[in-house]
């Protein structure tokens, strides 16, 4: 469970450690990939839409939610605005139950783009970029003292009192509430090993298990797409190259033969008519 996101809700922040991730990662690149590279190579002004990203709502929530990866971070990012744009989901729906941060990233990104308007490949970008460039700019989370650390601090005052009071007891009365102390202690590492986790605690974790083979799945496509879009235009290159070099042999040779022949006639003494020269000609022109 150490490796949910948990944040404060009620203020705007990110987690260290995630700032740390996006630093790290080459994110523009990425992003660009991402979109003009990926499962459908499109240009700045062909529609971006929530397809051409290898994740649907649920693969989404989890990259965002879950146990962070830049990559699955991002383009479950872009499919959310994605869906925005063309109408299929609110902003509601898109950062329901989403940390912090994510939320903030969702918010900023379709705050840019108008509702069942659609989206260009070109404005994706900017737009994605943009939101994860603001939420790199939010706070740290501020540190506060957990339930556990306040139950400690009171703990500590009230074994204080308790060593001022004691004095004035007898040793009788020290070893009964020593006893006392001691069964205390016995009952709540018994409540605490008979501890059950709750549902949010169980979906948590569950979220956290897809959302690590969805990013690995989302990785896995976005670099196969990515190979066989390289392959593709090596094969494309390849083939013009061949067709230049046999429409280039073919060039020469034909002239070579006209240049031939005519040598030939004249070696041979041979005056060659007006309409053979010009059939000549047409045969070096073609």
């Amino acid at each position: 469970m150490s490796n949910i996101i948990k944040v404060d809700s009620s203020s705007q922040s990110l987690p260290v450690r995630q700032a740390k991730l996006f630093t790290a990662f080459q994110i523009e690149p990425f992003v660009k990939g991402l979109i003009f590279n990926g499962r459908t190579p499109l240009g700045a002004a062909d529609s971006f839409k929530p397809s051409h990203v290898a994740m649907n709502s649920h693969t989404a929530r989890a990259a965002m939610g879950g146990a962070m990866s830049v990559p699955g971070f991002v383009t479950g990012l872009l499919w959310s605005v994605a869906a925005f744009a063309h109408g299929q989901k609110s902003v509601e729906q898109l950062i329901e139950g989403l940390p912090s941060a994510s939320q903030f990233a969702i918010r900023h990104a379709c705050g840019l783009v108008k509702k069942g308007a659609g989206l260009s490949a070109g404005s994706a970008e900017t737009v994605t970029l943009a939101a994860l460039q603001a939420m790199l700019e939010l706070p740290a989370p501020q540190k506060r003292l957990s339930s556990k650390g306040s139950q400690t601090a009171g703990t500590g005052k009230s074994s204080a009192d308790h060593k001022s009071s004691a004095d004035d007891k007898s040793s009788a009365d020290d070893n009964d509430k020593s006893s006392a102390d001691d069964k205390s202690s016995a009952d709540d590492k018994s409540s605490a090993a008979d501890k059950v986790l709750t549902d949010r605690e169980i979906s948590a974790g569950i979220g956290m298990l897809y959302s690590n083979m969805d990013n690995q799945a989302a990785d896995r496509a976005y670099a196969a797409a990515l190979k066989a879009e390289h392959d593709r235009r090596a094969q494309a290159l390849w083939l013009a190259e061949r067709l230049a070099e046999r429409e280039a042999d073919r060039m020469a040779s034909t002239i070579g033969k006209v240049e031939l022949f005519r040598q030939l006639a004249v070696d041979l003494g041979v005056k060659l008519t007006a309409a053979q020269l010009k059939a000549l000609d047409q045969a070096k022109a073609a």
